[in-house]
C-alpha cells in the first residue's frame, strides 16, 4: 500500500511538472519582485509581536540569492547551469554576482543567501581551475557525471565561485548593510563515518577561503556580516574549530538549519531537494550546549510543534548557562501562501524567544 502511495505521489508531481501549479506548489509564498515591500510588512509586524517590540524591521534574508527563478539549481543533461521554473529544466540559471545586484537595488539591507560545494580532488574542473575554492550552487553537483564536464557548465561553475562572489559583495560596500549565510551542503553519506573526513576537508577549506573576508571587512555596527549555516550539527563543529583562533571565530556567526519532525510523509517532501535530518534530542541538545551558536532557522512546515520546542530551548539553555548569549531563531516564509503561513506562525508566544529574521522566495 505504502509503495502505491509513493507511486501515485511521484505520478501527481510528474503531471505537475508540466503545467503552472507546480510552481506554486514547490513555493506557494513566493514574492513577485514588484511586491517585496508590502509582502515583507505583515511579517516585520509578526516578529514584532513574538519579540515585543513595536515598529522594528528585522533582517530579511533573500533565499537562494534573492531569486526564486534564476539562482543556479542542478546541471541538466546537456550541460546547462538551470534554475527553477520546471521547464525541463531548461531555465537558464543567471550570474549570481548579478542576482545580488538586483537584490541590493530591491532592498540593500536585505541578506542573500549561498549554498558551497567543492568538487573531488581528482575532478576535471579542478585540475582546469586549481585556484577555484567552492562553487555556489542549490543541490549538490553531480560531480561523477559527464553533464558537470560540459564546457558550458564549466564556464558557469568558474565565473561563480564563493570566492569571486564575496569579492564582488566587498568591492561594492554591500556588506556594510547586507549579511551573506553561505551554507554548507551535506549529502547522506557524508553523516556517515566513511564521509566525515572528505567533510572536514571541506570544512577546513571554506574556512580557509573566509577567514580573511571576516577579519579584513567590518561593518560600522560591529555585527558580523558572514555567516555559516548548515543542517550538520557537525558541518557547523568542524568548520567553527578549523578557525583555531577564537578572535577569527568570532568574526562570523554560525546558524543551525533545524530539519523535520513527523513519519515517512514528512521524510518524503523534507528530503526532494536534498538530505535533510531528522530533528531529535542530539540536534536539540546541541542548540542548547553550544555556547557559540548564534540562530536556528526553522520551516513551519518540518516543525510545527516549533513554539513548544523552542521554549524549551530557551529555558534550559538559560538555566544551564546563564551566562552565555541567547539563541535566536529565524523562519521561512514562502512553504505557504501568506494568510496561511501568518496564522500558523502567530501560535508563537510573545517574549519567550527572539525572531531575528526571516527568509523570502523571491521572483521576477
Amino acid at each position: 500500500m505504502m509503495r502505491i502511495f509513493f507511486v501515485s505521489m511521484l505520478i501527481s508531481l510528474s503531471a505537475m511538472s508540466c503545467i503552472k501549479i507546480n510552481e506554486t506548489f514547490v513555493s506557494p509564498g513566493r514574492v513577485p519582485i514588484a511586491d517585496y515591500h508590502v509582502r515583507c510588512q505583515p511579517f516585520h509586524e509578526l516578529c514584532n509581536s513574538i519579540n515585543g517590540t513595536q515598529n522594528i524591521k528585522v533582517e530579511v534574508i533573500g533565499h537562494g540569492s534573492s531569486s526564486w527563478r534564476y539562482y543556479p539549481m542542478g546541471i541538466n543533461k546537456d550541460g546547462v547551469v538551470y534554475g527553477n521554473g520546471f521547464k525541463s529544466k531548461a531555465t537558464p540559471a543567471m550570474d549570481i554576482k548579478d542576482l545580488i545586484k538586483i537584490s541590493n537595488s530591491i532592498d540593500p539591507t536585505m541578506s542573500i543567501e549561498l549554498d558551497a560545494h567543492y568538487p573531488p580532488k581528482d575532478h576535471l574542473i579542478r585540475k582546469i581551475y586549481p585556484n577555484d575554492g567552492a562553487y555556489v550552487m542549490h543541490d549538490i553537483p553531480e560531480w561523477d557525471k559527464n553533464k558537470v564536464n560540459n564546457k558550458n557548465a564549466l564556464s558557469y561553475l568558474h565565473a561563480n565561485t564563493l570566492k569571486g562572489i564575496l569579492e564582488y559583495f566587498v568591492e561594492e560596500g554591500f556588506y556594510k548593510k547586507s549579511k551573506v549565510y553561505v551554507e554548507i551542503k551535506v549529502d547522506k553519506i557524508h553523516y556517515e563515518d566513511n564521509g566525515k573526513q572528505e567533510l572536514e576537508e571541506w570544512c577546513n577549506a571554506l574556512a580557509s577561503e573566509l577567514k580573511t573576508f571576516a577579519g579584513h571587512y567590518q561593518r560600522d555596527d560591529q555585527e558580523n556580516w558572514l555567516c555559516i549555516t548548515s543542517f550538520s550539527t557537525e558541518a557547523l563543529d568542524m568548520f567553527y574549530k578549523s578557525l583555531k583562533d577564537s578572535t577569527i571565530q568570532s568574526q562570523f556567526d554560525y546558524v543551525l538549519i533545524a530539519g523535520y519532525k513527523g513519519g515517512i510523509f514528512k521524510s518524503f517532501f523534507a528530503n526532494m531537494k536534498g538530505y535533510v535530518p531528522k530533528y531529535n534530542d542530539s540536534i536539540q541538545n546541541f542548540i542548547v550546549d553550544t555556547e557559540w551558536l548564534d540562530c536556528v532557522w526553522f520551516s513551519e512546515q518540518g516543525l510545527n510543534d516549533f513554539d513548544a520546542i523552542f521554549t524549551k530551548i530557551v529555558e534550559e539553555r538559560d538555566k544551564k548557562y546563564p551566562s552565555i548569549k541567547p539563541v535566536e531563531f529565524s523562519f521561512s516564509n514562502y512553504q505557504y501562501k501568506e494568510e496561511k503561513m501568518l496564522k500558523k506562525l502567530s501560535k508563537a508566544t510573545p517574549k519567550k524567544y527572539k525572531i531575528r529574521s526571516f527568509m523570502v522566495d523571491i521572483d521576477y
